[in-house]
């Protein structure tokens, strides 16, 4: 008996993180008009402006890019005029800034518009990024983001929960929400 419980507590205790709700918090970036959902755990994303471009920077911790540890996860969203330069060109120079080399470039869809999606690692392999890019309107959208690359797995939930939520305009109501959904629904008969 004793030893039952004991399995029974060791598998709950492995199986909890996998099952474990990402919890979110909501943010709206006026400049863009988008709002999309990040971890909770994570700083507030703010809005700055990086070399004459308009983004929007969020990390696990000290946000800040002089505070912030290399091997922090971050993540950030860009905005610039779409004049004489394609998405993955604007795409790659961000992976880039982030030490980033792409591996692999695909076709995707974010914001229901065509994009291009991308992931690769540092050139000595202790980070992981990916990447998003689309056209809005006259501007391209990219989003960005880094992780150390023993946390791959994380950062790329957490890179499909942000962009998945990703909405544009009057959608604000409409951010979408991740979670477990239990059936504890049960019968008498079920013993």
């Amino acid at each position: 008996m004793f030893r039952r419980l004991v399995l029974l507590i060791g598998i709950f205790m492995i199986a909890l993180p996998l099952s474990a709700q990402l919890d979110t918090d909501d943010y709206r970036w006026d400049y863009a008009d988008l709002a999309f959902s990040y971890p909770a755990s994570w700083d507030e994303p703010f809005a700055v402006q990086r070399f004459g471009i308009e983004s929007v920077i969020f990390a696990e911790s000290a946000t800040r890019d002089t505070e912030r540890a290399p091997e922090d996860p971050f993540m950030m969203f860009a905005l610039q005029p779409a004049v004489d330069t394609d998405m993955n060109a604007i795409l790659q120079q961000q992976l880039t800034e982030i030490d980033i080399q792409s591996e692999v470039t695909i076709a995707a869809t974010l914001i229901d518009q065509p994009a291009l999606w991308t992931q690769g690692h540092s050139r000595d392999e202790a980070f992981f990024g990916m990447g998003m890019s689309t056209d809005i309107g006259d501007q391209i959208l990219s989003i960005v983001g880094r992780s150390p690359s023993e946390q791959t797995a994380q950062f790329q939930y957490i890179f499909d929960i942000v962009t998945r939520s990703l909405v544009q305009g009057d959608d604000f109501g409409q951010l979408v929400s991740f979670g477990i959904v239990w059936d504890n629904s049960a019968e008498i008969f079920d013993g």
